[in-house]
C-alpha cells in the first residue's frame, strides 16, 4: 500500500517546521552560551580582584604589625631614659657632676 500524495507534503511541512525550530532554538542556545561565557569571565575577574584585595590587605597587615612592633620597641627603649631624666638625682645633680668631671670648674 502506498501513502497518499498529500502525506508527502505534510511530512515536508513537518520537516520544515522541525528545521525552523531547531534553527531558532539553536540561535537561542548560542546566545545563552555566549551569555554564560560572559558571566564566567565576569566571575573569574571578580575572583582575581578579590584575591588581589586579599593579598594587598595581608601585605598592609604585615606592614602595620612591623611598624607597631618597631614603635613598641622604641617605647620600651625610652622608658629607662625617661626614668633617668625624671629622677631628682638626674635633674638636680647631673649637670654639676658633668662640669666637675670635665675639669672645667670656675676657680
Amino acid at each position: 500500500m502506498t501513502p497518499p500524495p498529500e502525506f508527502g507534503r505534510r511530512t515536508d511541512v513537518i520537516a520544515k517546521i522541525q528545521q525552523e525550530l531547531a534553527h531558532s532554538y539553536g540561535e537561542e542556545i548560542d546566545q545563552l552560551q555566549r551569555e554564560l561565557d560572559r558571566e564566567r569571565d565576569r566571575c573569574a575577574m571578580l575572583v582575581e580582584e578579590t584575591e588581589r584585595w586579599r593579598n594587598d590587605a595581608l601585605r598592609c597587615r604585615a606592614q602595620v604589625q612591623e611598624l607597631s612592633t618597631t614603635l613598641t620597641n622604641i617605647g620600651l627603649m625610652t622608658m629607662p631614659a625617661q626614668e633617668i631624666f625624671s629622677s631628682d638625682f638626674a635633674l638636680g645633680q647631673l649637670p654639676e657632676q658633668q662640669q666637675g668631671s670635665n675639669g672645667s670648674g670656675n676657680a
